[in-house]
């Protein structure tokens, strides 16, 4: 399928219409806003030999995105209760239980009001008006310390995948988790390139070397040393439900870091993990996603957060997914929701009719963007045309052709 219109070469820089997101304003764009503010596995498994070495890299098609971290999201932590509706669902028409997601990709791009004072996982972002302090080594190893525990967040999606296993039996495949690398942005403070100061040694030491972030070798390493870190605090919980499926990469352009993706993609290659990327709309480099080494990359749109774009930005997400061999990311938050200010429910229906209208839906693995828990206030809202949209979303996943357990 042809593009729409060609690409111009002002689409390797950010678009106008994604901002520089200011989280301290109205909150519009705070994915953690309240949504009125804007018993055991099968004993074998197929895709491991013997020895329990993996055959190949696990596969998924509906992934979602669970943000956690920053204290200002709320709840703090997923508990099991919360991520039930997100591991399973159950069609009011004719009382059938369904799995639902797949795939949960653990991430967050920001620590605020908490830990140690205000930070950033990615180059870029604001709070109070001011640009974010990057994080430095002892924040990334908070953060994974956050996701793996026995009770909450991965611990949470473990225990939810074995309740939902007594009704449904147990799925074709493990629950994929994917977990988010933090960027290792050069500078301390680092504005897109218009303000790099604070210096480049910040980060921290590795087996006694300080890092030098102005140094790409530096910086794969302590990309590595995190995903080596993921994968021991992984193993060590002996979770029965979830598989640790792949890596996602923040940094949501390619310029800051395509000077160490192939590495990062060669040095989780041989362990079979996926290396994933979500880039924004035409960001700089979407083009190159296999060049540069990831297994999945998923567009997106972001048609959803402005009245401004209209619906041809679907369209042409969909013909560049296609032409470019990607996912597409679905994307919704509170203000999807009918009890809302917004009433921008009709955004959500926007990209499932141009899913399905383009064969995105039939062909193509899907990432979902639901701001924080607007799953869950669509289901348990006290208006019906926002649980109607709950379980026509929902269908929308189950039904999908490239799904086998559902």
């Amino acid at each position: 399928m042809l593009l729409a219109a060609a690409l111009c070469a002002s689409c390797q820089t950010t678009p106008k219409d994604i901002p520089v997101w200011d989280f301290s304003k109205d909150g519009s764009a705070d994915p953690s806003e309240s949504p009125y503010h804007s018993d055991d596995p099968s004993s074998t498994d197929p895709s491991k030999d013997d020895d329990g070495t993996r055959k190949e890299i696990p596969a998924y098609t509906d992934m979602v995105l669970v943000y956690g971290y920053s204290p200002h999201r709320s709840p703090y932590n997923w508990t099991e209760e919360y991520m039930r509706d997100y591991v399973s669902w159950t069609d009011p028409a004719t009382g059938k239980s369904h799995w639902l997601f797949d795939a949960f990709l653990c991430l967050e791009f920001m620590d605020c009001g908490g830990h140690n004072g205000n930070k950033t996982f990615i180059t870029g972002y604001k709070y109070n008006g001011n640009y974010l302090e990057s994080a430095n080594k002892s924040d990334w190893e908070s953060l994974a310390d956050y996701y793996f525990q026995d009770y909450v967040n991965v611990g949470a999606i473990d225990r939810a995948v074995g309740d939902a296993a007594k009704t449904l039996g147990q799925p074709s495949h493990k629950r994929q988790i994917v977990v988010g690398i933090p960027e290792p942005i050069e500078y301390r403070y680092n504005n897109y390139g218009q303000n790099q100061s604070g210096g480049t040694t910040y980060w921290g030491e590795i087996d006694g070397k300080t890092m030098d972030f102005s140094k790409s070798k530096d910086r794969l390493t302590a990309v590595k040393w995190y995903i080596d870190t993921v994968i021991k605090l992984f193993n060590a919980r002996n979770y029965q439900n979830v598989e640790l499926g792949g890596f996602y990469l923040t940094a949501e352009r390619s310029d800051f870091v395509d000077d160490i993706l192939i590495d990062i993609s060669r040095y989780l290659q041989p362990m079979k993990y996926s290396f994933n990327w979500i880039p924004y709309f035409h960001a700089y480099g979407y083009t190159n996603w296999k060049q540069y080494g990831f297994t999945y990359a998923f567009m997106q749109p972001n048609y959803f957060f402005s009245e401004e774009i209209t619906y041809d930005r679907l369209t042409t997400a969909c013909q560049d997914v296609l032409e470019n061999g990607m996912g597409m990311e679905i994307e919704f938050d509170g203000k999807v929701l009918d009890t809302s200010e917004y009433k921008w429910g009709y955004r959500l229906r926007d990209y499932m009719k141009a899913a399905r209208d383009y064969e995105v839906w039939d062909n193509c693995k899907l990432v979902y963007y639901q701001g924080s828990w607007a799953v869950r206030w669509l289901k348990y809202s006290t208006s019906e045309i926002d649980r109607e949209l709950f379980n026509d979303f929902c269908k929308f996943v189950v039904e999908r052709p490239l799904r086998d357990d559902n």
